[in-house]
């Protein structure tokens, strides 16, 4: 069959529209999960890990401050001035704890939101078993402080080692995971501009 010159015009235009709109259905594909990607970073991992970190802090804070009323011992206003900024420190590390549990339901990992079930678990029990060693420094004994210090040290410390521990573990996870993120974002961009190179 001879192809006549209209019939090849139209044939090198049926080829070339069909190239374009195969490059824009690709690059909507390509885009579409760049978005995805772009989505879950930023409304999951990013506001996740920053709150981990802030968390860490917290317990951090909550550690020192707690430690310094007990060292107080019976001299009430030292010992005041601690408990209110460890009672200060308490209240954030709760909220942090409220949006961790907020944001576990989108999280990919069941891990992580095991880790939080221990977090979830261990400082209420921290806090509990803190109060208990400023109270008991607070007591007036003999050797109150010494031995609410040594109790802290033997019971609440190992408590706040194992959240640290959790928090560090979730931490890492989240960091992998946005680190995945962002490969599978340039993954997408290199295929989508190749694309468009080879279309073009």
């Amino acid at each position: 069959m001879k192809l006549t010159l209209g019939k090849k015009l139209g044939l090198g235009f049926g080829v070339i529209l069909a190239l374009t709109a195969s490059s824009a259905v690709i690059s909507y594909v390509k885009l579409s999960e760049v978005k995805q990607n772009q989505d879950t970073a930023f409304e999951r991992r990013f506001p996740t890990l920053e709150t981990v970190r802030r968390l860490q802090r917290y317990l951090n804070q909550i550690g020192n401050k707690g430690r310094q009323a007990i060292l107080a011992g019976g001299d009430p206003s030292r010992r005041d001035a601690a408990k209110r900024l460890a009672d200060d420190a308490w209240a954030i590390a709760d909220k942090d704890v409220a949006q961790l549990d907020q944001l576990a339901p989108k999280w990919t990992l069941q891990e992580n939101r095991d880790r939080l079930a221990e977090i979830k678990k261990g400082i209420p029990l921290f806090h509990e078993v803190q109060d208990a060693a400023i109270a008991q420094a607070a007591s007036g004994e003999r050797d109150a402080v010494v031995r609410a210090g040594n109790g802290y040290a033997d019971r609440a410390t190992p408590i706040n080692n194992s959240i640290k521990k959790s928090l560090e573990d979730m931490s890492d996870s989240f960091e992998k995971l946005l680190q995945q993120n962002e490969e599978e974002a340039n993954a997408a961009v290199r295929s989508m501009s190749l694309m468009v190179v080879v279309t073009t």
